[in-house]
């Protein structure tokens, strides 16, 4: 399933809200992954129903935080966009409460995929090769 590349803007702003930015933990930061090949990857070869999933809950949570800010995404603060993903986490609305936790589950797809991540964790043993999405040279 192919993503325009608005799309794509708007899925990388909302992982790099929610993953650990550099100098958070002790941990790589999402400014150390390759966030926008990862997308593309993960929406070339995941089932058509779970992407449909996780491009819904982006342009959902998109459309509902820039019509409450009156500004385009980018231009809202990361913490104002956390605040709203945690705002939305305790919606009494079953579908709006799980809507942010389908955009946290895939980035942290993302970044568990780093090898750095691994070593910093203290996992050992064949990590086997890295995916293509991280070896791919894409600029921001």
């Amino acid at each position: 399933m192919r993503l325009t590349s608005t799309e794509i803007r708007w899925m990388e702003c909302w992982f790099r809200t929610i993953l650990p930015q550099d100098g958070e933990t002790f941990l790589l930061g999402a400014d150390a992954l390759p966030l926008r090949s990862f997308i593309r990857d993960y929406f070339a070869h995941t089932p058509a129903g779970s992407s449909i999933g996780i491009r819904l809950a982006s342009l959902l949570l998109t459309m509902m935080l820039c019509l409450r800010k009156r500004r385009r995404l980018d231009r809202v603060t990361r913490q104002e966009r956390n605040d709203f993903l945690v705002r939305m986490s305790r919606s009494k609305i079953y579908i709006v409460r799980e809507l942010p936790m389908l955009l946290k589950l895939t980035a942290f797809l993302a970044w568990d995929g780093q090898h750095g991540v691994h070593r910093q964790l203290g996992v050992i043993g064949p990590l086997g090769q890295p995916p293509h999405w991280l070896t791919t040279d894409d600029a921001p």
